[in-house]
């Protein structure tokens, strides 16, 4: 069967797209696999060792930072998150 150059073309490039947008769901999900098993192994911390302010024992961390960031006349933020429990 003669196919024109144009759908042979056409269809080479919808064969392509449907692959990719395949591949695209396969690393998707085993992203959200990795998170979530990541979330279940470190509890409810995002991450080990993560910076902390959820008790007052953590504030002689977060002067001695804040000290030494202005020392250099910077500013920053502490920008607070939550994993999700």
């Amino acid at each position: 069967m003669n196919r024109n150059p144009g759908e042979a073309a056409l269809s080479i490039l919808e064969t392509v797209a449907t692959s990719m947008v395949s591949l695209a769901a396969l690393v998707l999900t085993i992203t959200i696999l990795v998170v979530q098993l990541a979330m279940a192994q470190f509890s409810p911390r995002i991450v080990p060792n993560y910076a902390m302010i959820d008790h007052d024992r953590h504030i002689p961390f977060w002067r001695a930072v804040g000290d030494a960031v202005h020392e250099h006349d910077c500013r920053f933020i502490l920008q607070l998150s939550h994993a999700g429990r």
